[in-house]
């Protein structure tokens, strides 16, 4: 079994959505499959405030998972198990104490779409799959949430990225 560390070390902040400054908060989550593709680990999701911020910042984020263990090929999958990772920034000016509980239930499901392949049902065309993932997603987090997330004046989404380690 191999062992890994992940970190998001710092956060450039080119230019702002605000006049001055955003309010941003950063999540990760992160899932571990078998080489069979099924759940080895779930490591969850990790949030943070950031504070408020602006152009020119360099942030950093404390965003780190130590020993993540990824299962060895076996006979069947020359290829062992694989990592799915994602990083999402967001802006959320008016956001109140409840954010970063509902950042960590989106990084889990956006890491969670990514280990169930939604992103391969998407590039293969499979549209009804990858609908289905991400009706899941949003069932999972409930659409009053998401839509906080993604919309209202500046905030909303400022930087996101799956990462598939296969």
């Amino acid at each position: 079994m191999a062992i890994y560390n992940l970190e998001i070390t710092d956060i450039l902040i080119n230019g702002t959505r605000a006049p001055d400054n955003d309010t941003l908060f950063a999540t990760t989550g992160l899932v571990v499959n078998n080489a069979e593709g099924a759940l080895h680990h779930d490591w969850g999701a990790k949030s943070v405030a950031l504070g408020n911020r602006g152009s020119g910042s360099n942030l950093a984020t404390g965003l780190r998972w130590e020993g993540v263990d990824v299962p060895d090929p076996t006979p069947d999958r020359p290829d062992g198990g694989s990592i799915n990772w994602t990083f999402t920034l967001m802006n959320a000016g008016r956001a109140d104490s409840g954010i970063i509980p509902v950042l960590n239930k989106f990084s889990d499901a956006f890491a969670g779409a990514l280990a169930n392949e939604v992103l391969d049902a998407l590039k293969a065309n499979d549209v009804g799959t990858a609908i289905v993932y991400l009706a899941n997603t949003i069932e999972l987090l409930g659409a009053h949430e998401v839509l906080d997330l993604l919309t209202a004046d500046c905030d909303g989404c400022v930087a996101s990225g799956p990462h598939p380690f296969r």
